[in-house]
């Protein structure tokens, strides 16, 4: 694929349907001390004649501090709310249907397999392993459930299910239990028998529970004010190992030993990336914030960072975890963000868009 280059920070001849344009945040490299250090001890003991025969690469993207960027690799005309990827597959869920994309090549993502209506609308899924995890309800009336779909063979099929008493927002998987979050419950299926799904326990939380991240037997959970720790060792007997209150957050993510929490504060207009450090006994510190110049709806960390509002993707740069920096940013936002490796994956409008993170040489 022809490697797309940067003039004056735009690169014009990426006009793909979905994004219209990609330039690079050089406003504060992360470098910026360093060099601005430099450029005092060279006007020092050079002078200006020294300065007016070197070039410093202010004008060369490429010697940007930040040290990525994107690439588009492809766009392909799928319709979906809901975007799973492992390895060379992509589920695109979209309602009652399942779209299956062979993405080996992902310059030219192949549609493998379309499951058609399967009796129940998807509200959120998670794939591991040979299973997609999922919560859902049944046609016109609100019939909730949490069930497993089959992807080993090329026509998925439900093969476990179990009733549940509220709508389900979203599943998290950990081992061989599934989370499924409720407004005001934290639910805990046992799915160490994928066909026959088993309840273990329900914690509630009476002013409404927004996100959680289960892993390794830890829950991060985010609750009206409140950032906690949980300790899910004891399945049927979860402990609270730490609280702190906080303001407006809305959902979560989890990068090595920090929690990356968006924050929509006060103002409709922008929101902020909250750094949350964990400590080893699953303390919580607040550490910083980023903020953006609108309104963040999703984000994903995996080696690199990506978030993503209506208008706008940016590409952050976490060499150091606990400080995030946006390296780029594309116009043409989108949801249901999946980075694996150098990859990111997500859904904007009718399509499925594959982008590439290059690193800068």
């Amino acid at each position: 694929m022809e490697e797309y280059k940067l003039s004056n920070y735009t690169r014009e001849n990426i006009k793909p349907q979905n994004i219209t344009e990609i330039h690079r945040n050089l406003l504060l490299p992360r470098v910026s001390v360093n060099f601005y250090k430099s450029l005092s001890v060279s006007i020092f003991f050079f002078g200006l004649f020294f300065l007016a025969g070197c070039d410093f690469g202010l004008d060369a993207p490429y010697e940007d501090a930040n040290g990525i960027y994107l690439d588009l690799l492809s766009n392909t005309q799928v319709n979906g709310d809901i975007l799973l990827v492992q390895g060379d597959k992509a589920y695109v869920i979209y309602g009652q249907s399942i779209t299956i994309l062979n993405i080996s090549n992902k310059l030219n993502p192949e549609m493998e397999n379309y499951y058609p209506p399967l009796d129940e609308y998807i509200n959120n899924a998670k794939i591991k392993g040979s299973y997609i995890y999922a919560v859902s309800k049944s046609g016109s009336y609100p019939d909730y459930k949490f069930i497993v779909i089959n992807i080993s063979s090329s026509s998925p099929n439900i093969v476990g299910e179990l009733k549940l008493e509220y709508k389900g927002k979203e599943v998290e998987t950990d081992g061989n239990y599934a989370y499924v979050r409720t407004n005001n419950y934290l639910l805990t299926i046992d799915i160490s028998s994928p066909t026959n799904p088993v309840l273990v326990n329900t914690v509630y939380f009476s002013s409404g529970l927004y996100d959680c991240i289960v892993e390794n037997k830890v829950g991060y959970l985010y609750y009206r004010s409140k950032l906690t720790t949980y300790d899910f060792s004891a399945t049927t007997n979860p402990l609270k190992r730490f609280e702190m209150g906080y303001w407006c957050g809305h959902f979560l993510a989890k990068n090595k030993e920090y929690l990356y929490v968006k924050n929509k504060g006060y103002d409709e207009e922008v929101s902020r990336l909250d750094v949350v450090k964990i400590g080893s006994s699953n303390e919580l510190e607040f550490i910083r914030w980023i903020e953006f110049p609108d309104d963040i709806i999703d984000f994903d960390f995996d080696g690199y960072g990506v978030a993503s509002s209506n208008s706008t993707l940016y590409l952050l740069n976490i060499d150091d975890p606990s400080y995030p920096c946006v390296a780029e940013k594309v116009s043409g936002g989108g949801k249901s963000l999946t980075i694996k490796g150098d990859y990111i994956y997500y859904l904007k409008g009718s399509y499925f868009t594959i982008l590439k993170v290059q690193k800068i040489k």
